[in-house]
């Protein structure tokens, strides 16, 4: 086969997944940002992938967002204002980013202020992931003669699957906190219990 074969069908085979065609269906407007964002934060040759979920709330748009490596942590939201430039304003975990939207491309290219080497922030206008469904069971259990109550979270597909159970730390904490940890081990096939400790 020759290489001019191959480019075609790889050229072909990104058409045929759609995030081109699919990313700017979502458009709505020429400068309307709402939707999810796929991008990275870019230092000195180091990449760390980030998630933005834009949407209105009270008449402001907010950003949701997520670095994918912190799976402990959940999405950071702040205010997304507009400078006298135009460029979209909104602070990270690393700090406050003024990014420039190219609206042919449907990108939001700029920088995190107060880093050197400088932090460049890279987003990209893209289609939702495609999460696993998961489902959710309330459980209750006895130790001794205490009944403690608690969140079972499984994989939506056929048994048996490897499970792990979240033990607390110190202090009177319910089990909800944890359950954002726990869909997403359930999302890649373990099943995961959290629960109120007791007295609460």
């Amino acid at each position: 086969m020759s290489i001019h074969r191959w480019i075609i069908i790889v050229f072909m085979s990104g058409l045929g997944l759609g995030v081109p065609v699919g990313a700017v269906a979502q458009v709505t407007g020429g400068d309307d940002v709402e939707g999810y964002w796929l991008g990275a934060f870019v230092r000195d040759g180091s990449v760390q992938v980030l998630e933005a979920e834009f949407y209105p709330e009270d008449d402001t748009m907010r950003a949701a967002m997520t670095i994918p490596d912190w799976t402990y942590y959940r999405p950071y939201v702040r205010p997304v204002t507009r400078d006298e430039d135009g460029r979209f304003v909104v602070t990270t975990v690393y700090g406050e980013a003024t990014m420039h939207l190219d609206t042919t491309f449907q990108e939001m290219i700029g920088v995190v202020d107060g880093h050197e080497p400088p932090l460049r922030i890279h987003l990209k206008r893209n289609l939702r992931p495609v999460t696993p469904p998961v489902r959710t069971e309330a459980v209750q259990f006895n130790h001794g003669d205490v009944t403690l109550s608690g969140t079972l979270v499984l994989p939506d597909a056929p048994g048996p699957h490897p499970a792990v159970v979240f033990v607390h730390g110190r202090g009177r904490s319910r089990g909800n906190w944890r359950l954002p940890r726990a869909k997403l081990l359930a999302e890649r096939g373990i099943a995961a219990l959290v629960y109120d400790k007791r007295g609460v």
